[in-house]
């Protein structure tokens, strides 16, 4: 691992342990969600993408709900041969296994330990967002969400994908 690779080691570790002791989650998840809700890419998006919150991750189970009220389709991903891969998420939580095509209005939510001021995303180290939005060639937007006390200057790799737009709790 070279140089920056061990930054990233390092900050994503300091990252994580400060991510869990952040106490007012459901103020911010509740702020972050609205912000997200309220953008033309949200209202325009006929498919949402999506990672299903774990731990101390901002939330997104409040998006899948909303979106399956709304009658918006919503894609989870799952790890299939060492590749990621979306399926639909049906109102009753079962995955549809069936080819995802993604369409022409398509908003990808992205997980990260850590965004920058330059939409730079510090991963969980396994490079499966950074394949999937390197490969993929329909068009999108892709959204980050974080706690703003997780807001730093990312180190990166060539190989590391920015999102198009980082959200968080602050105005």
């Amino acid at each position: 691992m070279g140089e920056v690779g061990e930054a990233k080691s390092r900050l994503r570790r300091e990252l994580l342990a400060k991510r869990c002791r952040i106490t007012d989650k459901a103020d911010k998840d509740a702020a972050i969600l609205a912000k997200l809700l309220a953008l033309d890419e949200f209202a325009n998006a006929d498919l949402v993408l999506t990672y299903v919150s774990v731990d101390s991750e901002a939330d997104t189970r409040a998006l899948i709900t909303h979106c399956h009220r709304i009658g918006k389709a919503v894609a989870v991903p799952a790890i299939v041969d060492e590749v990621m891969r979306f399926y639909l998420l049906t109102p009753a939580d079962e995955l549809d296994l069936s080819d995802l095509r993604l369409c022409e209005r398509t908003l990808c939510v992205v997980p990260g330990v850590a965004f920058d001021n330059n939409n730079q995303r510090l991963g969980y180290g396994g490079g499966y967002y950074d394949r999937f939005l390197a490969e993929t060639t329909a068009p999108m937007t892709t959204v980050g969400l974080c706690y703003s006390e997780l807001t730093v200057n990312v180190p990166t790799e060539p190989h590391d994908e920015c999102v198009d737009i980082v959200l968080t709790e602050e105005v």
